[in-house]
């Protein structure tokens, strides 16, 4: 192997070596995006709710006019 090809090769061995350090780092502290990550979990979750409580109330009121309206 030639000096060139050695220090090509040191090269991408450095390269592997700093993603493997942010992998190694990202697993060990958590994603820095994490509370941004909650605040969208959090925003989701109210939606869904609110959703679910809205499907709730039409299904109450279709039951009372379906009682009342005879």
């Amino acid at each position: 192997m030639s000096s060139d090809e050695h220090i090509w090769l040191r090269k991408i061995e450095d390269k592997v070596d700093a993603v493997l350090a942010l992998v190694n780092d990202i697993r060990s502290n958590g994603c820095v995006q994490a509370p941004r990550h909650d605040d969208h979990e959090k925003r989701i979750r109210s939606l869904e709710t609110m959703t679910y409580r809205a499907l709730g109330g039409i299904a109450v009121l279709v039951f009372l006019v379906h009682v009342f309206w005879k």
